[in-house]
């Protein structure tokens, strides 16, 4: 993909957790200080991705391309 100067980037975020224990993971929007301004966008990789609890959500964070 390529980008042009000032160019919007999407950020996706999935899930968070300890760093001393991956099996414990949260939703990212789950966390108190982590909430989105209105509706996100989700995206789904397939089936696999589905079922490994990896879903993609847009953060909503304004990042542009430099």
């Amino acid at each position: 993909m390529q980008y042009q100067s000032d160019e919007p980037v999407t950020l996706w975020v999935n899930k968070v957790g300890p760093y001393n224990n991956p099996q414990e993971t949260y939703n990212y929007y789950s966390l108190p200080f982590c909430q989105p301004a209105g509706n996100s966008a989700h995206k789904w990789g397939g089936l696999g991705e589905v079922l490994g609890g990896n879903e993609l959500i847009d953060s909503q964070i304004d990042i542009k391309f430099r």
